[in-house]
C-alpha cells in the first residue's frame, strides 16, 4: 500500500478536512500566508536609514578633517627640519674655514663672547675685521629672514656663554630629554601668543667647535646643547582651513544627495506599503469571504448528497411502483418521463458532488493494482447493455499491467466507455485496449463515430461542456471528473481523430505511480 497524505480538501467518502489554521483552500491567516506589516515600521525604517546616512557622512568628514590636520602638522615639521638642515650646512662650512672675518659694523660687532687669539685683525690697509663663528653667523642670518620667512633659529645650552641663548621653558625640556637619550624633539607650542611648529637637535661638539668651547671642558661627541627651530603655523593654518571647507562643502552636497535620493527612493516604498496594506485588508476581506463561500458550499454539497438524494430515491421507488402496477398507457408514459428526469436529477447531484470533492483534493492514496482488471471490470459496467443497443464492444487487452492507482480511476474508464457508446451509436463498434508507453500504461478507447471537432477536443474536459447531441443526455460534468481523477494521478488525458473515422479518447498513467517506486 501507497499512502499520500492530503492537506486539505473532502477524503474519499466526502468528508470535509481543513489544514489547521487554514481560511479556505489556499488561504491562511496570522499564522502563515498573510502577514500584518505595523506601517510605524516603514516611517522607522526611513528615520533609521537618514540617521545612518547622516552619521556615516559625519564620521568620514571628522576622519578626513583629521587627516588634513595631520598633513598640516607634518608639512610644518618638514619645513622646520629644512630650516634646521639649512643652519647645519652653514654651520658646518663655517667651522671648516674656522669661523670667517667680516668687517666691523652696528651689526656685526666683535663677539664679547669669543675668547681666541687673532678675534680682531686690521688689514694693511686699514680696514678692521672681527671673526664670526658659527653661532653668531647662524644667529644673523635668523635675524635677517625674520620669524616669518624661514623661521626663528635659537642656539641654546643648559651651560651657555651668551645669556641671550639661555633656553626657554619648552627647551629646557628638550635639553632634558636629550640627556635621557632623546634624538629629536617636535611639538607645536606658542610664543607670545602665536602658534609655531618647533623643533629641536642636540648640538654634538666637532673638533673646529673645541676652538672656543674647549675651555668649558666639552670634548668632541659631548652634547653641548641644541638647535631649536620654530616654524609659524599660520600659513599652513591657512591651507588647512581651506581644505576643512572644501572637504565640508563636498559632504555637505553628498549628505544632501543621498537624503534626497533616499526620499525619492522611500516615497516608492511609502507607496507601495500603502498599496500593500490595502491590497492586505482586500485579501482578509477575501479570505472572509471565502470562507464562507466554502462554508455554503460544504453546505449545499451536504445538502445535495442527503437532503437532495434522499427525496429523488422516494420518486424513484414510487415510479417504480406505478411502472410495475399502472396499465393506463398514457399514465405509464408520465411515469417513464419522470423516472428519466429523476435519474438525471440523481446522476447531477452525484457529480456535482464527486467533482466537489475531486476539485478540493491536492493527493490521494495509491496502491499497487493491475490496471487491466480494473478497466476490463469498468467496460463490462457499461457493456451489459450493449445487446440493446446493437453496439460491438472489443477489448483486447491481454495479461497484468500493475500500476500504482486508486480503484477511483475505474470510473474514469466507465465514463469513457459510457461516452463512446452514447455519442458514437452509428459507429456500433468500440475498441478498448492498453499499450505499453515507456513508463506509462497509455489506455484508449476508440469509436467509429462522427467525432469531435478541433474546437471541441479541449472544452469537452472543463465543467459544464458536452457535445450538443440530440437524445443524448448528461450533467457535462463527467470528463471533467476523469481529467481531475487522471491529474491527481499525475497521469494524462486527451482525445485525438480516429483515421478510421470517429475519435480515440487516451489515458496516461505512471506504471510506478504518483511519486512512488514500486
Amino acid at each position: 500500500m501507497y499512502n499520500v497524505r492530503r492537506t486539505s480538501g473532502r477524503d474519499l467518502r466526502g468528508t470535509p478536512t481543513r489544514a489547521p489554521g487554514s481560511m479556505g483552500k489556499g488561504i491562511r491567516m496570522n499564522g502563515g500566508g498573510i502577514i500584518k506589516t505595523d506601517h510605524l515600521s516603514i516611517r522607522a525604517f526611513i528615520i533609521a536609514v537618514a540617521i545612518a546616512w547622516t552619521l556615516i557622512i559625519l564620521a568620514s568628514l571628522a576622519w578626513n578633517i583629521r587627516q588634513v590636520r595631520k598633513n598640516t602638522l607634518q608639512e610644518a615639521a618638514i619645513q622646520a627640519e629644512v630650516a634646521h638642515e639649512k643652519d647645519i650646512i652653514y654651520r658646518r662650512w663655517n667651522t671648516m674655514h674656522g669661523g670667517v672675518y667680516v668687517r666691523v659694523t652696528e651689526k656685526s660687532r666683535p663677539n664679547p663672547y669669543l675668547t681666541v687669539p687673532e678675534r680682531d685683525v686690521e688689514t694693511t690697509s686699514g680696514q678692521k675685521l672681527t671673526l664670526i663663528n658659527p653661532a653668531y653667523m647662524t644667529r644673523q642670518a635668523s635675524e635677517i629672514a625674520g620669524p616669518d620667512f624661514g623661521g626663528m633659529l635659537h642656539i641654546t645650552s643648559l651651560n651657555p656663554l651668551r645669556p641671550q641663548n639661555a633656553p626657554d621653558k619648552w627647551e629646557r625640556g628638550a635639553l632634558a630629554s636629550f640627556e635621557a637619550g632623546a634624538r629629536k624633539i617636535s611639538s607645536v607650542d606658542f610664543i607670545d601668543g602665536r602658534e609655531y611648529m618647533r623643533l629641536m637637535h642636540p648640538l654634538l661638539v666637532v673638533e673646529g667647535c673645541l676652538r672656543c668651547h674647549a675651555a668649558q671642558g666639552y670634548r668632541a661627541g659631548d652634547i653641548r646643547g641644541g638647535i631649536s627651530v620654530a616654524v609659524p603655523m599660520a600659513p599652513f593654518r591657512v591651507i588647512e582651513r581651506q581644505h576643512i571647507i572644501t572637504l565640508s562643502l563636498a559632504h555637505g552636497l553628498l549628505w544632501l544627495l543621498g537624503l534626497l535620493g533616499h526620499f525619492f527612493g522611500t516615497r516608492e516604498l511609502v507607496h507601495s506599503d500603502r498599496e500593500r496594506r490595502q491590497a492586505e485588508g482586500s485579501t482578509r476581506r477575501y479570505a472572509r469571504q471565502l470562507e464562507e463561500s466554502n462554508r455554503l458550499k460544504d453546505l449545499f454539497i451536504d445538502i445535495m448528497r442527503h437532503d437532495l438524494l434522499n427525496p429523488t430515491g422516494v420518486i424513484k421507488c414510487y415510479v417504480s411502483y406505478l411502472l410495475e402496477e399502472e396499465t393506463d398507457p398514457r399514465k405509464r408514459d408520465m411515469a417513464a418521463k419522470i423516472d428519466l428526469v429523476n435519474n438525471r436529477l440523481t446522476e447531477m447531484i452525484q457529480n456535482a458532488s464527486k467533482y466537489s470533492r475531486l476539485e478540493e483534493m491536492e493527493e490521494i492514496e495509491c496502491s499497487r493494482e493491475d490496471l487491466n482488471r480494473i478497466v476490463r471490470e469498468s467496460v463490462l459496467l457499461v457493456d451489459c447493455g450493449s445487446d440493446e443497443t446493437g453496439i460491438r464492444v472489443d477489448y483486447l487487452a491481454e495479461g497484468e499491467y500493475p500500476a500504482t492507482v486508486n480503484t477511483m480511476i475505474g470510473d474514469v474508464f466507465v465514463n469513457l466507455t459510457s461516452n463512446a457508446m452514447k455519442y458514437a451509436a452509428a459507429g456500433k463498434r468500440v475498441e478498448i485496449g492498453i499499450e505499453d508507453d515507456g513508463p506509462n500504461w497509455k489506455v484508449y478507447v476508440k469509436d467509429f463515430g462522427p467525432g469531435i471537432s478541433d474546437d471541441d477536443k479541449e472544452k469537452i474536459f472543463t465543467r459544464f461542456e458536452r457535445l450538443q447531441k440530440e437524445g443524448v443526455q448528461g450533467t457535462g460534468l463527467g470528463l471533467a471528473i476523469a481529467r481531475r481523477v487522471v491529474d491527481l494521478h499525475e497521469g494524462r488525458i486527451w482525445v485525438e481523430d480516429n483515421p478510421e473515422g470517429g475519435c480515440i479518447f487516451f489515458v496516461s498513467l505512471p506504471k510506478e505511480g504518483p511519486g512512488h517506486s514500486s
